[in-house]
């Protein structure tokens, strides 16, 4: 029985050692991942993430909130002046807003409309040009 199961084992290696190698079997192996990982990929970067308690930066929708208004009347006396973090902290601050953007000459801006942001166009030497809501 020893003898039949040292036969068996002496036949495999063999056959092991003497088949043949297909290397189309390797690249089917390959294009099979490929495939699967060009089906898993897409679907992985249209997946949400989890939903969580942390505050987003999301605007505000118009009328959420009436506190956070800017008031541009506010803002008159903010023309001349060196536009400095204590400065806009004063603007963001008088005028009720919640955030300040400043818009530097040739630099790229988007057009929506947010009542609470105050929006600071200055000059090549900070000093600010014009001041007002949205």
């Amino acid at each position: 029985m020893n003898a039949a199961v040292g036969l068996l084992t002496r036949c495999e290696a063999r056959t092991h050692h003497t088949a043949r190698y297909w290397p189309w079997e390797e690249y089917r192996m390959r294009l099979t991942l490929m495939v699967a990982l060009g089906c898993a990929l897409p679907l992985a970067a249209c997946s949400q993430p989890p939903k969580t308690n942390a505050p987003t930066s999301e605007p505000m929708a118009a009328g959420a909130d009436s506190a956070a208004r800017c008031d541009a009347e506010k803002l008159n006396g903010l023309v001349g002046q060196t536009a400095s973090e204590a400065v806009l902290a004063k603007a963001v601050k008088d005028s009720g807003a919640r955030h300040a953007r400043v818009l530097k000459p040739g630099m790229a801006m988007t057009m929506d409309y947010r009542e609470d942001r105050v929006s600071i166009e200055v000059d090549e030497q900070n000093r600010i040009v014009r001041a007002n809501c949205g």
